[in-house]
């Protein structure tokens, strides 16, 4: 299993209190997360990173493909 980072919202999980984080297994963070004690955060921002990191690259690589191709 895969582990994910989670913030604690109004409990106490694993010794961590209100707003800590910690990586848990996902198993462990799905059920929580049901019941309401904590909320994913790892999963969503990775995703939004490495799209938003790949977009940056073929701008990048665009830009300076076409200065080569002007000079």
């Amino acid at each position: 299993m895969a582990k994910v980072t989670v913030r604690v919202l109004n409990a106490i999980v694993d010794g961590k209190r209100h707003g800590e984080q910690l990586d848990i297994e996902e198993k462990s963070a799905a059920y929580l997360s049901s019941i309401g004690y904590v909320e994913v955060i790892k999963d969503a921002e990775t995703k939004q990173r490495n799209t938003k990191g790949h977009a940056s690259k073929k701008k990048s690589q665009e830009k300076g493909q076409k200065k080569e191709v002007g000079e």
